[in-house]
């Protein structure tokens, strides 16, 4: 598999190897384009492009994240269909965040033990629905 179908592809199974490098990858890739976005968005003549550059990270990140995610479910056996659920964790999380603080706290750590069950979780041995192994 190919970095640009592994990144923007929901084709496919990834390991927990490669889910994990993945997901470094797009970490550092965030991390520089945040900081790209906060220092124009602190100079005057450089704010449209802050937020071409912040908003252009952030759905980088969303499609990546997902694509790699789903791939990861496609692994274990599951539908990418359970990336609705996953989303609306992270929805909740930050929804709540606010105005009840013991709710945002219950949904991320549901959101921590998703993160952990596709990072620690092994995949289908053989070839699923979803494709071939991605160990052989």
């Amino acid at each position: 598999m190919t970095l640009t179908e592994a990144l923007f592809s929901f084709k496919g199974r990834l390991n927990r190897m490669a889910y994990f490098g993945y997901s470094v990858l797009n970490f550092v890739i965030g991390i520089v384009g945040v900081c790209i976005a906060a220092e124009c968005l602190q100079s005057d003549n450089a704010i449209p492009l802050g937020v071409v550059i912040g908003v252009s990270t952030l759905v980088y990140l969303v499609w990546t994240g997902y694509s790699i995610a789903a791939k990861r479910l496609h692994d274990i056996g599951l539908s990418a269909n359970y990336l609705w659920g996953i989303a609306f964790v992270g929805l909740a999380t930050s929804a709540f965040s606010s105005s009840s603080p013991a709710l945002s706290t219950f949904f991320g750590l549901i959101q921590l033990a998703i993160s952990a069950a596709l990072l620690f979780y092994r995949g289908e041995t053989g070839t699923n629905k979803y494709g071939s192994d991605p160990l052989t």
